[in-house]
């Protein structure tokens, strides 16, 4: 009954510990945007993005056909931590140029992109436009290096769950194979975490292992990123369970202290996921906090059984301390089970927008394949749960395959937890063009396939508003030959004129605006759009 307790004890202080949680951005707005023809140079590059963005290891850079423009180093205002500016230096001559932006997402991805855009000529499409902005794919690297934070994570809080809660003798499952493991797990752990500090500053200053030592590399990813102050706070907490550690095998508080702490470490962990993409950002880190512990629990303790159970058991006749530990195991095996049910499932809604982006997707594609071994885990586990309560011949080596399948299952959630998320981002079509005197603005709203309301107004360059005669639209796919569809706008109010075109495929599409004004001047504009399928 204490040990129980102790448990709740445990999970209470640890939802106690502040949250802290990041985003996941995309650039939504550009100023110039993507293909806009001036007639004249902006006077800065102006980025805006759906959730701040990191103060450190961002870029912005203009380059025409002549070479690079010279531009102040890029900031964010200090009134909104969404927006990236960076100011020209000069005015910009006639002619074509390309912005090639580089930022930290709140939860510590870089993504980058391209927007191109003309002076004083007319529209210029180019395929390395802004929709194709990347984001980060890890490296075997990173995967390695959290892979092995997530197994020491297992060991340490499964041999401990096993220790404190498991086996009833709990002084002599305190030995040297305990002790071993742990230390080994403790080191293995000391350095993942080390170690990720320079990892991340790899991906977030765009250098390689030989130059990523820099001092000055090293102080901007610890003081100016999200990543930073994690990381410290783990430093902290490692400092603290070495001592609890050294104190276990003497006094069972430490024990319970161990495990506390380590599931703060796991806690922090869950803090600079994906977890913030979400509208509930508390619940996002709750829920990713004991998915991750639910699994290190079954994982680690599962390994315990295989190492610690048969040499305790082979101290006396007495085998029923055998079976009774199998048990107990079994039964907080269904509860390992909901918890990574009901916390999988949310995160799957969470960060899969729809079937399609589930099979379709890389993020979609690792998910699947994690659940499907997840289920092959779980009949292992329900196989051996029955030999418990049978208590047929031990477990023999169909335990060591499942906790097999679980390390594959933990390097996939080390690639998971890297990899952009399968949630498509509301699209933003809004852009600008000028042509001659006229001014068209084009909003297209929601941008997705099916009924769509856009949005056309029009001015001259000095304010007023044209006399049109007429405003008509095709559209045109840019993926495959689907011939022209036909737009009639309506006149919504003076220099607002409004359509409902039904989209019938996502990809990108040519939106061709025709204008015939009544003294009988007449031009077309084109706008390039991107087109996504709705959640």
């Amino acid at each position: 009954m204490k040990r129980m307790i102790w448990l709740m004890v445990c999970i209470i202080c640890l939802m106690a510990l502040p949250e802290m949680t990041s985003a996941h951005a995309y650039l939504k707005q550009s100023n110039p945007s993507v293909n806009t023809m001036l007639e004249t140079s902006p006077k800065n590059i102006s980025l805006v993005f759906s959730e701040p963005i990191q103060p450190a290891f961002h870029h912005v850079e203009v380059f025409s056909e002549d070479g690079k423009a010279e531009l102040d180093e890029s900031f964010i205002p200090d009134d909104n931590e969404t927006q990236l500016i960076a100011k020209l230096k000069q005015d910009l001559g006639k002619g074509v140029y390309t912005i090639k932006w580089r930022v930290i997402s709140s939860d510590g991805h870089p993504i980058e992109g391209t927007i191109p855009f003309t002076i004083g000529k007319e529209f210029v499409t180019k395929d390395d436009a802004e929709d194709d902005a990347s984001v980060y794919f890890p490296g075997l690297d990173k995967i390695l290096i959290q892979g092995m934070q997530y197994l020491s994570f297992s060991l340490l809080i499964g041999f401990l769950f096993f220790h404190l809660w498991l086996y009833p003798r709990k002084k002599t499952s305190y030995n040297s194979r305990f002790s071993g493991i742990i230390w080994i797990a403790f080191t293995l752990l000391t350095l993942s975490i080390l170690f990720s500090l320079p990892l991340q500053t790899t991906t977030d200053a765009e250098v390689g292992w030989n130059r990523v030592f820099k001092i000055s590399l090293l102080k901007e990813t610890i003081f100016h990123t999200t990543f930073g102050t994690i990381w410290m706070i783990e430093m902290g907490l490692l400092v603290i369970l070495f001592s609890s550690l050294l104190l276990t095998k003497k006094a069972i508080s430490a024990a319970y202290g161990s495990f506390l702490l380590i599931a703060a470490l796991i806690l922090c962990k869950a803090s600079i996921g994906h977890t913030a993409a979400v509208n509930n950002q508390v619940l996002a880190v709750i829920m990713d906090f004991f998915h991750l512990l639910g699994m290190a629990l079954w994982l680690g303790t599962l390994l315990a059984l295989v190492i610690l159970l048969p040499g305790e058991s082979k101290k006396g006749k007495d085998h029923s301390i055998y079976w009774q530990t199998i048990q107990r195991f079994s039964a907080f095996a269904i509860v390992f089970v909901l918890i990574l049910l009901v916390t999988g499932i949310y995160s799957s809604v969470q960060h899969v927008s729809s079937i399609q982006s589930l099979v379709t997707t890389s993020y979609g594609k690792v998910l699947i394949g994690k659940i499907l071994l997840m289920l092959i885990m779980i009949g292992m586990g329900a196989y051996h749960s029955f030999r418990g309560k049978c208590k047929e011949k031990k477990l023999g080596p169909s335990v060591l395959i499942e906790f097999s399948i679980g390390l594959i299952i933990i390097m996939l959630a080390a690639l998971l937890t890297n990899l952009p998320t399968a949630n498509s981002h509301e699209i933003d079509n809004s852009q600008v063009v000028t042509i001659e005197n006229y001014q068209i603005s084009l909003e297209l709203t929601p941008s997705q396939t099916g009924v769509n309301e856009m949005k056309v107004q029009l001015s001259k360059k000095n304010g007023d508003i044209p006399d049109i005669e007429q405003i008509t639209g095709t559209l045109v796919s840019s993926n495959m030959n689907m011939g022209e569809g036909n737009i009639e706008l309506k006149k919504k109010e003076s220099g607002t004129y409004t359509a409902e075109p039904i989209i019938s495929m996502d990809g990108s599409w040519k939106l061709s605006i025709h204008v015939l004004t009544k003294e009988y001047d007449s031009f077309d504009a084109d706008f390039p759009i991107t087109i996504s399928k709705p959640k």
